[in-house]
């Protein structure tokens, strides 16, 4: 409830707004300065209203928008403001026009799109087709609506709107591409509440007018509003009762027709013993001729398929299962009457339920016309008021009139008292004068002290300043020197460091040196050892050539070849050993070679460290007793500067009083 509060303000807030912004431009045209000062009184007043009476407010400020267009003024805004709350608005009656009408505000398209797009809490009401259905035009509250909008609203559905009841419908050039509503308000039975409201949004045709036709009150130019209800209540009466007449002869045409096809249905069955149903010629028949949509859509579907159950029976069985066939068609058609009483009893409870609406309707329009009635009784005692305080306010401006008369003669009275005391005024300046030009002079001593003051302070900032210079270049070249000692350490450091690893690099050399000699010595002793074997298998060879006799030589042949698959069974062991000998010495060296490496760099990383913690802890110390030295030189400065402003204000109160003493004396 507190957010649709707030929506509600934040809404009535836009339009008061909106609406100050159509009367600006007006206002600057409008030379007559008895509206303008009535204007401003009824705007500053409207200005000020509380949050309790802001539609109300809104309802001035739309009338007040209306008299500035058209440069009049008229009642309420012909006298001044109340003190108090807002009145009830009541509308005042027009030249040539209709009674209570308020005109269109003339304001331009991209005025109108801000009351198109301020935020309006909408809730969708249940029975929007009775809201709907109610004749608008036939109640006191008249409204100018065509049956094609009407449609349209019914289509769309209504909707309750629950906030502010002030509606701004501007000129038709303007509103071409606004939209039409309807808003209700539910209001109690009895006649004494405020009346019902009611409100015109939605898409304007051309045959509407855009204009916002407020509710009419009694004169002898326009009918009695009573006797338009009551006539407009007995059409509505008669109208209901038509429809539902013709819904009730609908139903039993309706079951009149049903009964007859069952009977036709059931004589087929029994004369015809093969039952053969058609689409066709049952889709143009009376089962289709209903009006609930949902009902003819299942009742189809269950015929067709009870048709295409009995055609396939017929083509497969003989004629001796006629009778079966017979009672399954029996069963079908019982559950199709089943169906169609179901049908009958809906649309009863339909027609009790359009007739408990109807009744409902008759209802509300009782009820509106009740509340029109207690409505212009409201608006005859608003007259009533109006001029009771039209009365009061005509006393009210005689009393005013009297008190400024006396408020005259008291200020003539005062004028001569204040034109004696002028003389003295006169004599009282000539004193001052005369004490003006000693505050001359001491304004002149004053600025000559103040001087000297500034003179002193800028010789001490000019002081400082050289002393501050002077520090910092000690400073710099306290830096420099401990950066270039800093050099000659670092390299240094680096020449030693150059060295050890020329000396690493030379023993890993002579290592390598060594290594490879070894590894040639072995590839040699291998080279012989396969010479001699050579040679030896070359003197086997030509051994055995040399002896002729081939029976003796045989087993002189095996035993040799027993002594080459031995000699090469060892040759390959020979080789085998020595590659692996070879393998490891290279696998040793390459190890050696990274141990030497990461030594070197750790080596060379401990160097820097210890070489860079030296520099960052000699730095730090400098450091810090610079700091402290330049703060011990700018607290003792600070101290001085203090004691000298000290004296300077001693010498500055000496001063002034003995200018205060020397005055005095004077």
């Amino acid at each position: 409830m507190a957010n649709w509060a707030c929506d509600v303000e934040k809404t009535l807030d836009d339009e008061f707004r909106s609406l100050l912004r159509i009367i600006k431009p007006h206002i600057e045209r409008i030379t007559d300065n008895y509206y303008l000062t009535f204007y401003r009184m009824w705007l500053e007043k409207l200005s000020n209203i509380g949050p309790d009476q802001k539609e109300e407010r809104n309802r001035y400020l739309v009338e007040l928008c209306h008299q500035i267009q058209d440069v009049r003024l008229e009642y309420p805004f012909t006298q001044a403001p109340l003190i108090g709350p807002l009145q009830p608005f009541q509308y005042n009656f027009l030249k040539n026009k209709a009674p209570n009408q308020l005109f269109p505000v003339k304001v331009a398209l991209k005025e109108i799109d801000f009351y198109n797009r301020s935020p309006v809490i909408i809730q969708r009401s249940v029975n929007a087709s009775a809201i709907h259905s109610r004749d608008v035009s036939g109640s006191d509250t008249e409204t100018t609506v065509s049956k094609e909008t009407v449609k349209d609203a019914s289509e769309a559905g209504s909707c309750v709107v629950k906030a502010p009841s002030l509606v701004i419908i501007g000129t038709a050039e303007a509103l071409d591409n606004s939209m039409l509503k309807y808003e209700y308000r539910k209001q109690p039975k009895h006649s004494g509440d405020a009346p019902r409201k009611l409100c015109i949004c939605g898409p304007l045709n051309k045959n509407i007018e855009s204009t916002a036709v407020l509710p009419k009150m009694r004169n002898r130019l326009y009918p009695n509003p009573n006797l338009t209800e009551s006539k407009t209540s007995q059409k509505k009466q008669a109208k209901q009762q038509n429809v539902g007449l013709k819904r009730s002869k609908q139903l039993v045409s309706f079951k009149d027709r049903s009964a007859k096809k069952s009977s036709e249905k059931l004589k087929s069955a029994l004369t015809n013993p093969s039952i053969k149903i058609n689409v066709s010629e049952k889709s143009n028949s009376s089962w289709f001729d209903l009006t609930d949509v949902s009902s003819s859509s299942n009742r189809s579907f269950i015929s067709v398929s009870s048709r295409s159950i009995c055609e396939k029976q017929c083509d497969v069985m003989p004629e001796t299962n006629a009778l079966e066939n017979l009672v399954n068609a029996i069963t079908v058609l019982q559950r199709q009457n089943l169906e169609l009483n179901e049908d009958v009893s809906n649309t009863e409870r339909q027609l009790n339920l359009h007739n408990v609406k109807t009744e409902m309707n008759i209802d509300c329009l009782a009820n509106e016309v009740r509340i029109l009635k207690s409505r212009l009784q409201d608006l005859i005692e608003i007259k009533e008021a109006i001029k009771s305080s039209q009365k009061v306010a005509s006393c009210e401006w005689k009393q005013i009139i009297n008190n400024l008369k006396e408020e005259l003669q008291t200020t003539q009275e005062q004028n001569s008292e204040l034109q004696s005391q002028v003389g003295t005024l006169h004599e009282r300046l000539e004193q001052l004068s005369a004490e003006n030009i000693q505050f001359q002079h001491n304004n002149h001593l004053k600025k000559n002290v103040s001087n000297q003051h500034q003179q002193h302070i800028e010789i001490l900032k000019t002081h400082h300043a050289r002393y501050m210079e002077t520090l910092e270049n000690r400073f710099m070249r306290i830096l420099n020197e401990k950066e270039s000692a800093f050099g000659e350490k670092l390299d240094f450091l680096k020449e030693i460091y150059d060295r050890k690893i020329s000396e690493v690099s030379n023993e890993c050399e002579k290592s390598m040196e060594n290594k490879n000699a070894e590894i040639q010595r072995l590839e040699t002793n291998l080279r012989d050892q396969c010479r001699r074997m050579r040679e030896e298998v070359c003197e086997i060879r030509s051994q055995i050539e040399a002896n002729v006799n081939n029976e003796n030589n045989t087993d002189n042949v095996a035993f040799l070849k027993d002594c080459l698959w031995k000699v090469n069974r060892l040759y390959k062991a020979a080789e085998k050993k020595y590659n692996k000998q070879i393998k490891k010495l290279k696998k040793q060296i390459s190890l050696k070679d990274r141990v030497i490496k990461l030594q070197l760099t750790t080596q060379k990383a401990s160097i820097i460290t210890s070489i860079s913690s030296q520099t960052q802890t000699e730095i730090e110390t400098t450091v810090i007793t610079l700091e402290q030295k330049y703060k011990q030189l700018l607290e003792n400065q600070r101290m001085e500067f203090l004691m000298e402003k000290q004296n300077d204000n001693d010498l500055i109160f000496e001063l002034r009083t003995l200018v205060t003493s020397s005055a005095a004396n004077l």
